[in-house]
């Protein structure tokens, strides 16, 4: 018996490209309205999650859960969870002192076998 089987394969590609063009559709719709604008991936999710085929409704479930984390995330701020937001730590790397704390250099003792 396979770990994976071609039907959930099948359907994680259906629920990630339907997270990716909800994503991709968001981005590139001409609205003001940044709520507007992020219910229409949701809405366009429901539509095709409710077609024939099963990869269609894979597509639409991913679009779906993207674009309503996204529409949630706009009512509620920081519900979002992991974003393009550095979860922890400085990115401001001018924060850091100049001493160097390379460790693997020959001269902080660590290449000395």
């Amino acid at each position: 018996m396979a770990i994976i089987s071609k039907n959930t394969l099948q359907k994680s590609a259906g629920l990630i490209g339907g997270a990716v063009a909800a994503r991709k559709a968001g981005s590139v719709i001409p609205i003001q309205n940044e709520t507007v604008k992020k219910s229409i991936p949701f809405v366009l999710g429901l539509v095709l999650s409710g077609q024939r085929g099963e990869l269609m409704k894979d597509l639409g479930y991913g679009m779906i859960a993207q674009g309503g984390a996204d529409l949630l995330s706009s009512f509620v701020p920081g519900i979002s969870g992991i974003s393009e937001d550095v979860l922890m730590g400085s990115t401001d790397f001018e924060d850091f002192s100049s001493d160097s704390y390379d460790t693997t250099s020959a001269e902080a003792g660590e290449m000395n076998f």
